[in-house]
């Protein structure tokens, strides 16, 4: 009953993110750690992100805030998969600051102000150019494990819509409202097609 519920929860491809800079990364889920040389283990998979960073001058202060996010789960990260999920989520002409992952690089003949940063796996250059993507990370990561004790690589796609539908209504104070409402307004999906189609 609740994956059919979490059908509903997708973000539509007619709100592309365009606020800001817009961080882009990937991280893995599952699988047992970390791949060797981008390969998953088995039940791994990857979760590519986009999430807007804004820049609020309040005055006599001023700081970063997170926008709104996007995310999709795929096993690959090649050049087709995460450009193709960049169109898909973010206006062209945006800015967008990524890693030093080479299949970022035809970002900018699509349109886009590309800006990679080499992380060289150094904490303090991932909280200075991509802070908002590995705080978005970090917090849907343990809201999986803690709440669900993990997922499965079939089903993640579902818990990530939900977890980004949260996040993205975060300061709604009627939250449940706009899901029933979603809701409503979904097809219901049958059981067998509960299991989402990932990117390829």
């Amino acid at each position: 009953m609740l994956h059919k519920l979490r059908c509903s929860l997708g973000e539509r491809k007619t709100f592309p993110l365009h606020r800001g800079i817009v961080e882009v990364d990937e991280s893995i889920v599952g699988g047992g750690g970390k791949g060797v040389a981008r390969r998953l283990g088995p039940g791994g998979a990857w979760i590519v992100l986009a999430i807007e960073r804004l820049e609020i001058d309040r005055g006599d202060k001023s700081y970063q805030a997170s926008g709104s996010a996007r995310a999709a789960v795929t096993f690959d990260t090649r050049a087709i998969t995460l450009q193709g999920f960049v169109v898909d989520s973010v206006r062209a002409g945006t800015r967008i600051a990524t890693d030093g992952w080479g299949a970022y690089k035809g970002l900018a003949e699509r349109g886009y102000q590309l800006e990679m940063h080499v992380q060289h796996g150094k904490r303090e250059v991932m909280d200075q150019h991509l802070p908002k993507v590995h705080l978005f990370f970090s917090n849907l990561k343990a809201w999986i494990n803690g709440t669900f004790h993990g997922a499965s690589s079939k089903y993640l796609a579902r818990y990530v819509d939900e977890f980004v539908y949260r996040f993205n209504r975060r300061s709604l104070p009627n939250l449940f409202d706009y899901f029933c409402r979603r809701a409503m307004q979904t097809t219901w999906t049958a059981a067998a097609r509960l299991a989402p189609e990932l990117m390829t």
